[in-house]
């Protein structure tokens, strides 16, 4: 079965030559120029070999982030000639004022533990003609774009949240940004979620097949929240589940409070870690129904011995196997979800089949996050050559009527329907 290698470009091994194609897609015009370097190492490993599985008749993992990519030699990145690659912060990200990553040269990288550092982050406009990439985060105040920059400098469109969280984009940007960096899976960089992820795949030797993981649990099922009015109307769900079952709660600043030493939205996983050992489901519910989105609500909560019920229309087989997760779309209603999960409290073998996967994953420590992402393969253009395309169509790439359904129609029998945002429907129970 073939992989996708997320780095910049595929790379793909034929008889021991290397191709290089460049991803197109329906928004994106791409191309690369060649950029002139003394060749002093090989940028790859020959004959590297990635870990792969075979899980659900599929092989996993289905995507690579660079980070994780053994076909990359870092050393020889990181010992190439040349400036570091400079990366320009254009405006606030909410309220981490340096993306939560650090500003600096090497420094944000060596302490992210990122395995290629030859990059700068600077929030300095003045800078911009030295910059290889400009950031600009779609969700927050930006103005006076920078429309006149070198070749080298790339704009990126950066997005944290779904289409439904965004502005509308004015034709006038079309064309203007070069790369992405969205969930989106057609971003040029890794989804920022997915970049997040703190679980590597290897064999995991000291995983217990044996184990029963729902010893000692007594409540059946809990989410974490912070957005109570969500447009997947994920706590009307979660409220309809609560109808058959008193041991499904709701806790963060929708519900209960984990009282855990600062607690706050931002280190939920605490909170989570804690859920994890009392809850047999952790409901992992996305805010947004839209293509691709897949968030930390899922990424979390396979670190810990719990069953996630996802609730979205993300392609959650691509991050993990079928056989790991439960879909509470695959039930027409609330209850019959609840009345599966009764199932398989009360069938241990089948509950326990959730968490085989796991023989072939390990918890990492990992930082790396998509700035990473973006120095790796920053550093991998030394080699191939500058990528430079254009976003011709916002509203194809990230609009919201192409890419989200509408919040969905609760009918009298308790079902959650989901149509597209401009479908005309009796509204129900809205």
């Amino acid at each position: 079965m073939r992989q996708k290698l997320r780095i910049k470009f595929w790379l793909i091994f034929f008889s021991g030559f290397l191709i290089i194609t460049v991803k197109k897609n329906l928004s994106h015009d791409d191309q690369l120029t060649a950029l002139p370097i003394n060749l002093t190492c090989s940028p790859l490993v020959k004959d590297a070999k990635q870990f792969y599985v075979e899980l659900d008749g599929q092989i996993y993992p289905k995507i690579v982030p660079s980070f994780f990519n053994v076909s990359i030699n870092f050393e020889c990145l990181n010992s190439a000639q040349g400036q570091p690659k400079l990366i320009l912060l254009w405006n606030e990200y909410g309220p981490w004022k340096d993306y939560k990553y650090g500003l600096g040269k090497y420094e944000p990288f060596i302490q992210r533990k990122c395995p290629v550092t030859n990059c700068e982050i600077t929030k300095d406009k003045s800078r911009l003609s030295e910059s290889d990439l400009v950031l600009v985060h779609m969700r927050s105040e930006y103005s006076k774009l920078p429309l006149d920059r070198p070749h080298k400098t790339r704009l990126v469109f950066l997005i944290t949240e779904s289409p439904i969280h965004s502005k509308e984009f004015h034709p006038e940007l079309n064309g203007l940004f070069n790369l992405t960096a969205t969930f989106n899976q057609d971003s040029d960089y890794s989804p920022f979620y997915y970049s997040n992820i703190e679980f590597k795949w290897q064999l995991n030797e000291e995983f217990d097949q044996n184990k029963d993981f729902s010893q000692g649990k007594t409540k059946l099922a809990v989410i974490l929240a912070s957005n109570c009015k969500a447009h997947s109307k994920r706590i009307e769900y979660v409220n309809e589940m609560q109808k058959y079952s008193e041991r499904i709660d709701i806790y963060g600043e929708c519900g209960k409070s984990c009282n855990i030493p600062d607690e706050n939205r931002f280190l939920s996983n605490k909170c989570r870690e804690k859920l994890s050992k009392e809850y047999i489901f952790f409901l992992a519910f996305e805010n947004s129904m839209c293509k691709d989105y897949i968030t930390e609500k899922l990424y979390d909560t396979v670190l810990f011995d719990t069953v996630p019920v996802v609730y979205g229309h993300g392609p959650y087989d691509q991050v993990i196997p079928r056989s790991a997760y439960i879909n509470a779309l695959d039930f027409k209603t609330p209850k019959q979800l609840v009345d599966y999960l009764f199932y398989l409290e009360s069938n241990k073998t089948a509950y326990n089949s959730y968490f085989k996967w796991k023989k072939y994953i390990k918890k990492t420590n990992n930082q790396y996050k998509t700035f990473c992402d973006m120095c790796i393969q920053l550093n991998l253009e030394n080699f191939f050559g500058i990528k430079k395309s254009q976003v011709n169509d916002l509203e194809t790439f990230w609009g919201h009527k192409k890419n989200c359904w509408a919040p969905p129609v609760i009918g009298k029998d308790g079902s959650f329907s989901f149509y597209p945002i401009n479908y005309t429907h009796e509204c129900l129970f809205c």
